[in-house]
């Protein structure tokens, strides 16, 4: 299996910056999430999937013409965030099918955490897309390291 790093934004809070605020607050403010609608932002936080050491959280949100996709690093009393929502557009490159646009619906969500190397958490984001009537399911999975640079394959 071959990873490639690509440069990709990814946010470091430290906790005492939201010392009275819940996760979802937390989530809330970020840049990258001010125009999802309150209804996609709820149906995100549900569908999020914490990795057994409850260390790391994955977690997608629908946006006007793509997914969100992040990773939520919760260690060492910091609050990393990672977007991999290039997972997505990969994803539809393993289809081959068509153009994100020509589905008449899809999503995409944390599906599989996988065990963590020491130095990255693993997780696998999984892509559903109807045309034609016809659903079609992809995987693909997302390496993000400690400090949040997020690696994909």
């Amino acid at each position: 299996m071959k990873w490639v790093t690509v440069a990709c934004i990814y946010f470091m809070l430290s906790s005492g910056l939201f010392a009275d605020e819940t996760f979802e607050n937390r989530l809330r403010q970020l840049p990258i999430l001010q125009a999802i609608p309150e209804k996609n932002f709820q149906e995100g936080i549900a569908a999020g999937l914490w990795n057994n050491e409850k260390t790391a959280h994955a977690v997608t949100f629908k946006d006007t013409t793509k997914t969100i996709c992040l990773v939520i690093i919760t260690i060492n009393n910091k609050f990393i965030v990672s977007d991999v929502s290039m997972r997505e557009t990969g994803n539809f490159g393993k289809l081959g099918i068509a153009s994100r646009n020509q589905y008449e619906k899809y999503q995409t969500f944390p599906s599989k955490w996988h065990k963590s190397t020491g130095t990255h958490f693993i997780i696998e984001f999984t892509t559903q897309a109807w045309i034609n009537g016809q659903k079609y399911t992809v995987e693909g999975p997302v390496a993000v390291s400690y400090t949040g640079a997020p690696v994909f394959q």
